[in-house]
């Protein structure tokens, strides 16, 4: 791979050394095979003050090695390789990029990172039997699997832990019923029962903790994409070491942590206001309001492991990702509207067939 984030040269043959998956923890030569163990240990992935950190800038910044820098002007991704890299084709859209940029060195440091599980091989299986499925695709889609490229992509993400405290109101609504007259189309009284309800102010307090809420920091990766491969196992998160990220390419993350906590809350307060939901009496509610005070809050710079092939039908780009780390898949996929058109006529017809049937005496 010529465009990789570091090199590293065999000290047997001087060959190129790797990252291999199905070889977890150990670096091997492409040309003689010789291996180089990796010290693996977690001691360092850490969380770190979110407010500390913004404010004094104490968080270790950089990769540990000389970069160069290909920002996307399609999709915006900003891809790291080694410094001797003078092109690539961006992995997130498939777009050339001939131009590189200095590297941001005061991006912060990943705090550690998921190794590839999940080689080429196998990510090129998930994907073209994932291409095949689905009645509504191009008759012709699955042939893409074998002309697509597949990039092996450590992936930015934040994580954050939160204390959450919360104070909520509501109104409580109790079901009852009452009888009531009514006149029918005859003309004739009836009585049916008629459904009411009695409201109650209600109020009361709930306490929470978020554990690693998970932010892609990638503007290559498409957020509804990147939901789709979820979940990672963050136990297997190893420390940051640069020579894990030999033969593979790295993103420099593009949303900053301000950002991404911002993100962070959002599914924080979606979690709270439901749980405070769930807390309300009675048999429905109105008006709630929830107050939370957030804090102890951290979080983690990591890269986690993404196979990613961006491909072309007609005059689309889609996006495809693998979980590097559980070869689970998702994506995007064209349509076939004639299908979708011949599917409604068969319906259609179904239907005029079967009211022709039960219509007869």
């Amino acid at each position: 791979m010529s465009d990789r984030l570091i090199r590293a040269r065999c000290k047997s043959c001087g060959g190129e050394m790797n990252y291999r998956p199905d070889k977890p923890n150990a670096l091997t030569c492409d040309s003689c095979g010789a291996t180089e163990v990796l010290k693996v240990g977690s001691d360092q992935v850490v969380e770190r003050d979110f407010r500390e950190a913004l404010k004094t800038g104490s968080a270790p910044k950089g990769m540990g090695v000389e970069t160069h820098d290909f920002k996307c002007k399609g999709c915006g991704a900003t891809t790291m390789t080694d410094a001797s890299v003078s092109s690539i084709e961006c992995s997130f859209c498939g777009t050339p990029i001939v131009k590189p940029d200095t590297y941001a060195q005061n991006l912060i440091q990943p705090t550690g990172l998921v190794p590839f599980k999940v080689d080429k091989r196998q990510a090129q299986q998930a994907f073209g039997d994932w291409l095949g499925q689905g009645w509504f695709l191009p008759s012709d889609l699955s042939k893409i699997a074998k002309l697509s490229k597949l990039d092996g992509v450590y992936v930015p993400y934040w994580t954050f832990d939160a204390k959450t405290h919360s104070h909520w109101t509501a109104d409580a609504g109790y079901y009852y019923y009452v009888e009531v007259e009514y006149t029918d189309a005859q003309g004739q009284k009836q009585k049916r029962q008629e459904r009411r309800v009695r409201w109650v102010p209600v109020s009361g307090q709930y306490h929470d903790f978020f554990d690693d809420v998970l932010i892609p920091a990638s503007t290559g990766v498409k957020i509804e994409n990147a939901r789709k491969i979820e979940p990672f196992t963050l136990k297997e998160l190893v420390n940051f070491e640069p020579k894990y990220l030999l033969g593979w390419r790295s993103e420099a993350y593009a949303v900053d942590p301000e950002t991404g906590f911002s993100r962070a809350e959002k599914i924080m307060d979606e979690a709270i206001r439901d749980a405070c939901a769930k807390m309300i009496p009675g048999d429905t509610y109105r008006d709630l309001n929830v107050n939370t005070r957030k804090y102890d809050i951290t979080f983690k710079h990591i890269l986690l492991p993404v196979w990613i092939a961006a491909y072309k039908y007609g005059e689309k780009t889609f996006q495809v990702l693998v979980n590097g780390q559980t070869g689970k898949i998702g994506g995007e996929k064209p349509i076939s509207w004639i299908k979708v058109a011949l599917t409604v006529l068969v319906v259609i017809v179904v239907v005029v067939v079967a009211y022709m049937v039960f219509k007869k005496p």
